[in-house]
């Protein structure tokens, strides 16, 4: 049996699917916003903010590169899963870092400057769960349900 078929018949987990939302979201948001700042520096008639423009334009990748993984993640292709991890990780590690940087600055960070942050927590949560591990790698997840350890004596 061919394994995109049967990737096809068995349905991802429920978090899967939370996860896969919310990838949406972040990614969809990501490039439009990415993509209006990248325009508006670019525009701007200060030529020194190349920097800023390199890690925009990272940051637009990166939202594609996400979109990618939550199109492609129920077809169960385990690099799919890898990527998507690594990617919220870089997301939520930027996003620490952003917060940090605005507290050594000292200037209050606003709440908005944690939606990063909590979005990649949404979606790293899923994505290392057992049952979502096993989905990924078809077999079945450990311990199977209903599942007890042994009594000891």
């Amino acid at each position: 049996m061919d394994r995109t078929n049967r990737a096809l018949r068995t349905p991802p987990p429920k978090a899967l699917r939370t996860a896969r939302i919310l990838m949406f979201v972040q990614s969809v948001l990501g490039i439009a916003v990415g993509t209006v700042l990248l325009s508006v520096v670019a525009s701007s008639a200060a030529g020194d903010d190349a920097g800023f423009e390199l890690t925009l334009a990272a940051g637009v990748v990166l939202a594609a590169v996400l979109f990618v993984c939550a199109v492609l993640l129920p077809l169960r292709l385990a690099w799919v899963r890898g990527v998507a991890i690594a990617v919220e990780g870089i997301n939520a590690a930027s996003a620490l870092v952003g917060v940090i940087i605005a507290l050594a600055s000292d200037s209050a960070p606003t709440p908005t400057a944690a939606m990063p942050f909590i979005l990649s927590a949404l979606v790293l949560r899923p994505l290392l769960q057992p049952e979502v591990r096993a989905w990924f790698a078809d077999r079945a997840p450990w311990p199977p349900a209903g599942h007890t350890e042994p009594k000891e004596n």
